[in-house]
Formats: structure tokens, C-alpha cells, sequence
């Protein structure tokens, strides 16, 4: 029994020295490692130009943002611009007001 216990911390310690000179080793690897250049971020539009236009134009959105499949959220900074009627004709079934400046389309 004291022998298996002998056995046991021997291969414990073994291992955790192996496991010490691996670690040791990555880090020459490491240093060698050149950084990647950044990569260019792909940026999507979620309001088609005709929408954009009825919600007062690109300078009056805050933010647009996909809440589900079939609704975008829009802040605005002015809500007064917008033209309800120019998104119905632009494909909105329906437009929930959330606030002044924020409205949910309904596609």
C-alpha cells in the first residue's frame, strides 16, 4: 500500500515537471509569433436607401439594429423627421413607436 502511494506522487511529480518543461518550451515559440495584420470589418446596412430616406436621412440615425427576423429597431436623433407614409410605400407593413426617437419596422 505505502508503496502504490510511493508510486503514485513519483508519477504525479514526473508528470508535473514534464508539463513545466513543455510550458517553458512554448514560450521561445511565442516570442517568434508575428501579430496579424487587423482585417477590415465588413460593414452591412441594415435600412435599404428608400427607408433610410423616410426616416430623415443618414444623419438622423442614431442607430439601426435587426431585433428579429421581421423587425428593425431605429433610433433617431430627430423622430420628427419621420415619413410613415414613404415606408409604407417603401415595404413597412407596420411601425411601432417606441419612444420619440426610436421606432420598431415591421417588415
Amino acid at each position: 500500500m505505502v508503496l502504490a502511494i510511493l508510486g503514485l506522487i513519483a508519477g504525479i511529480a514526473i508528470g508535473w515537471m514534464l508539463a513545466m518543461q513543455k510550458v517553458a518550451s512554448y514560450g521561445s515559440q511565442v516570442k517568434d509569433i508575428t501579430p496579424a495584420a487587423p482585417v477590415a470589418m465588413v460593414q452591412e446596412t441594415v435600412l435599404k436607401p428608400e427607408w433610410l430616406a423616410a426616416l430623415g436621412g443618414q444623419g438622423n440615425i442614431q442607430d439601426a439594429e435587426f431585433i428579429a427576423a421581421t423587425r428593425v429597431r431605429v433610433e433617431m436623433r430627430d423622430g420628427s423627421q419621420l415619413n410613415e407614409a414613404a415606408l409604407q410605400q417603401a415595404g413597412i407593413a407596420a411601425l411601432a413607436r417606441i419612444s420619440p426617437q426610436i421606432v420598431h419596422l415591421i417588415m
